[in-house]
């Protein structure tokens, strides 16, 4: 069952949203709770757990709790301020957009630094691109990269990801559900927002949660989100989102994942598929562990044993496809006759300037097992997860 201190922490998680006090022991373990409140950047939510729960003020790992949580005030304030600034161009401009997970999410929680944000997610039209890259230029955005399913802009004060579809193409099953997201998009009155019904953000922001699970694993702050947006929610049509995610096979894990929900904030008893769930998302991190996801996406790409990742992930990241060439090389969009030789170009590029990756990513491809490989098909197996390829 779940240990004590995943019990406490949960415990204070709850203590954060119901001012209801948790039953701490005597030894637990404070600087613990500050290295996993970081690791999963929700300091905000268990400092105001602890202040309910009564903890001193005065004691060293309090006081750290404290300065993350105004440093996530301060970051939450620009935050907004900078997406206000944003929507307002987009409105009067006509661009039509709709904001995504945690542009939404943020506004629903007690207090909006208990809901930290690594950048801002907009989906946008392609046909509008140009007029956006202007809007965004004006704003003191710096355009960063585009990727297979956003473009990237930074400014010091927020990462914005302006997506082209709200699924990567690379998740078959989820993309063929959702598309670019504009067959969901619901269009507000009187202006160019568009908004998804709750019952499809729901199922939007479940779903992106298991795109990470599966892949990586996923942060405890995006548990929360499932049952902070559910409670803001009451009136949510269960029927309708169980039977949407039937269709992309997802019922059994929502299932474990509502049951674990249910023993993290109703105290219901753990179960060994909970428990599991529970340990994946305790040792993940914000978005999940680098190895993890390095062995999941290669069986999601069909290496289901040591030897293919061995000898087929080497091949794909120095000899990629042209679809990837392309997004790193513009020459290939004009000339996709050079991929060849840009493909050398990659080559000596790691040999020369990333020596240090090289080395870390050789180090990784010599730790896969077999052992590790059938652990983690399995771990997926039980709690109800498979990829499309597996099928």
């Amino acid at each position: 069952m779940m240990d004590t201190f995943q019990k406490e922490f949960t415990g204070l998680i709850r203590a954060a949203f119901t001012a209801s006090p948790a039953g701490l022991s005597s030894d637990f373990d404070l600087k613990r709770v500050v290295d996993v409140s970081r690791k999963h950047n929700i300091a905000a939510i268990v400092f105001y757990g602890a202040v309910n729960c009564g903890l001193p003020l005065e004691d060293a790992c309090m006081q750290e709790l404290y300065q993350m949580t105004m440093r996530s005030i301060a970051v939450s304030f620009r935050q907004t301020h900078e997406i206000e600034q944003i929507e307002n161009a987009f409105r009067q401009e006509g661009i039509e957009y709709m904001p995504l997970k945690g542009t939404i999410l943020k506004g629903l929680y007690p207090k909006p630094e208990m809901r930290t944000m690594g950048d801002a997610d907009i989906l946008i039209k392609l046909e509008q691109y140009a007029k956006v890259g202007e809007i965004v230029t004006q704003l003191g955005f710096a355009f960063q990269y585009e990727s297979d399913h956003e473009l990237v802009w930074k400014k010091p004060t927020l990462y914005l990801e302006l997506h082209k579809s709200i699924m990567t193409s690379y998740n078959r099953d989820f993309y063929s559900y959702f598309g670019t997201g504009w067959k969901i998009a619901k269009k507000v009155p009187d202006c160019s927002r568009y908004e998804m019904s709750a019952e499809d953000f729901y199922i939007f922001i479940f779903v992106h949660f298991t795109k990470h699970y599966r892949i990586s694993g996923i942060g405890i702050k995006h548990l929360i989100d499932l049952w902070v947006y559910a409670n803001a929610q009451p009136e949510l049509d269960w029927t309708y989102i169980e039977n949407e995610l039937e269709k992309m096979n997802l019922s059994r894990f929502y299932a474990n994942v509502r049951k674990t929900i249910d023993v993290w904030f109703h105290e219901e008893e753990a179960t060994d598929i909970t428990d599991l769930i529970t340990n994946v998302i305790f040792n993940s991190g914000q978005y999940g562990t680098s190895d993890m996801a390095f062995v999941n996406r290669a069986i999601r790409n069909g290496q289901n044993s040591a030897m293919k990742i061995k000898l087929g992930e080497p091949l794909k990241k120095f000899f990629a496809p042209y679809s990837v060439m392309k997004e790193k090389y513009r020459i290939l969009e004009k000339l996709p006759v050079l991929l060849p030789v840009m493909w050398i170009v990659r080559l000596v590029d790691f040999c020369i300037h990333k020596k240090s990756y090289l080395k870390r990513y050789v180090k990784r491809i010599s730790r896969v097992s077999s052992k590790q490989v059938e652990e983690n098909q399995l771990a997926l197996h039980v709690v109800g997860l498979e990829f499309e390829d597996d099928k």
